[in-house]
């Protein structure tokens, strides 16, 4: 094969594989897309599931769960969202299914106020608060 052919080839691939990775939530939402499988490909005839993803009606990630090649769970992440699509809550889940840790997020109207983490126990553990100035708008706009 030809450099030429090979830079081709390999331009063409990147075009057609390139949506599949970073898909918009309206694209996802415009497609009716549910749930994604990412597969692991390992070897001739040998692949895992990598993670699966799970989204809402509005095209919001709602749940990932990774696995490692053995089947087993490697991470597991779930988030919630308030009306205008804002991450409101990101848990973080063990293999088990117990939480390891929880983030809360909340809003002044568009606008992020605070990001407040909690270990498995509830216990806040860190808290960012954020600030802003605005020209002559209302945070509310």
């Amino acid at each position: 094969m030809k450099i030429q052919d090979m830079i081709f080839l390999c331009a063409f691939l990147c075009w057609v594989s390139g949506p599949a990775y970073g898909q918009s939530e309206k694209t996802l939402k415009s497609l009716g897309v549910s749930n994604k499988e990412t597969w692991r490909h390992t070897g001739t005839n040998t692949k895992y599931l990598e993670s699966l993803e799970k989204f809402d009606d509005n095209g919001n990630l709602v749940e990932e769960i990774e696995y490692e090649s053995d089947k087993s769970i490697k991470k597991h992440t779930l988030w919630t969202y308030n009306s205008n699509n804002d991450k409101t809550t990101e848990t973080e889940l063990d293999a088990s299914g117990k939480t390891v840790s929880k983030t809360v997020y909340e809003y002044n109207g568009k606008l992020r106020t605070s990001k407040k983490v909690y270990n498995e126990k509830g216990k806040l553990i860190s808290w960012k608060s954020y600030n802003y100035d605005m020209k002559e708008k209302s945070l509310e706009e």
